[in-house]
């Protein structure tokens, strides 16, 4: 249904962009305002302090991988016993549409595509040497989305024409399907979201209809303890079901202090806790924010449980859906 959602949107706005450019001496305007559009979107990528649109899960090098430590093999319902796991890929495709609604105001819809290898470190228990560990890579595609609005509140005085940041969703990732890079998966889906901090909750179900301002943005202090529950549901022909004694088809972990220029993000593992009213399967964490001042990035990442512990890459691809969202650490002051 949000597909369906976010195809309207686009539809109706290309509608209102071909009627408003048929209108006399509009195209040259609209083309300052494009600029200064691109102009802004880039300062606000460029800024450490305030870079609301960074969306990146690339984890960079093997040394920087998620360790899920070494459990028995007599635990493991494949063969596989995986060591640790990450992503190796980078950004190949930026896409940003700017469709003017109306003279002063503006949608921009932001696409970014990641590629690359999705690789574990695994343990050969073939052998009597079980220390033996070999590399299974496999191709891993992302598309990650994200919508933000702006209005013009401003004299044209200056290259950005008075154009400022209203508001802006979080970010929809979503894996692409192994045998077609065009489209996305759509076995796994993260149902809903409830995020508590201070004694408030915060209900997500769609992350591009859910809109932040820069005010209203999540705010934490330093030292918060924030707890995330997270409702997925799995539809992969051949599940894998880990750890034994649960129903849990996948692993659900969170990206945090995630930021364009430091490198201080870290990882917590979520647990599985049961499942809800529909079947679907319900992680719950807690990550404790770190002192460091300023916008950062968290990222829920759900990851098949195939995709890990199968060495198979055509029975198990790459499958995975990630939502994120920027949040601000305040300063005590």
């Amino acid at each position: 249904m949000k597909k369906l959602i976010f195809l309207s949107l686009i539809i109706s706005l290309f509608i209102v962009w071909g009627c408003n450019t048929n209108q006399d001496a509009v195209p040259d305007e609209r083309s300052l305002d494009e600029r200064a559009l691109d102009k802004l979107v880039v300062d606000i990528e460029a800024s450490e302090s305030e870079d609301y649109f960074y969306s990146n899960l690339n984890d960079e090098s093997e040394t920087t991988f998620f360790d899920i430590g070494t459990p028995e093999p007599s635990s493991l319902l494949k063969p596989i016993v995986p060591l640790r796991f990450g992503r190796l890929a980078r950004p190949i495709i930026k896409d940003i549409r700017i469709i003017f609604n109306t003279d002063t105001t503006a949608t921009v819809m932001f696409r970014k595509e990641m590629r690359g290898v999705f690789r574990i470190l695994a343990a050969d228990t073939s052998g009597q040497d079980p220390a033996l560990v070999y590399r299974v890579n496999k191709r891993l595609g992302h598309e990650f989305q994200r919508i933000a609005h702006f209005a013009k509140r401003g004299a044209n005085t200056d290259v950005r024409r008075g154009w400022k940041l209203v508001d802006f969703s979080m970010v929809e990732g979503e894996s692409y399907a192994p045998l077609d890079s065009t489209i996305v998966n759509s076995e796994i889906n993260i149902v809903k979201v409830v995020v508590q901090a201070d004694s408030v909750d915060t209900t997500i179900t769609d992350p591009l209809s859910f809109f932040q301002t820069k005010k209203s943005v999540f705010t934490f202090s330093p030292g918060t303890e924030v707890t995330v529950t997270v409702h997925v549901d799995n539809n992969t022909s051949n599940p894998v079901v880990f750890p034994v004694g649960t129903q849990s088809t996948e692993l659900v972990r969170l990206h945090h202090a995630r930021h364009r220029k430091y490198r201080f993000h870290g990882i917590s593992s979520f647990q599985w806790i049961g499942q809800d009213a529909n079947n679907n399967n319900v992680y719950q964490g807690t990550w404790t924010i770190g002192p460091r001042f300023g916008i950062h990035h968290a990222v829920i990442d759900v990851i098949d449980n195939g995709t890990i512990r199968d060495d198979d890459a055509s029975a198990y691809p790459y499958r995975s859906v990630t939502w994120g969202t920027p949040y601000l650490v305040k300063g005590n002051f």
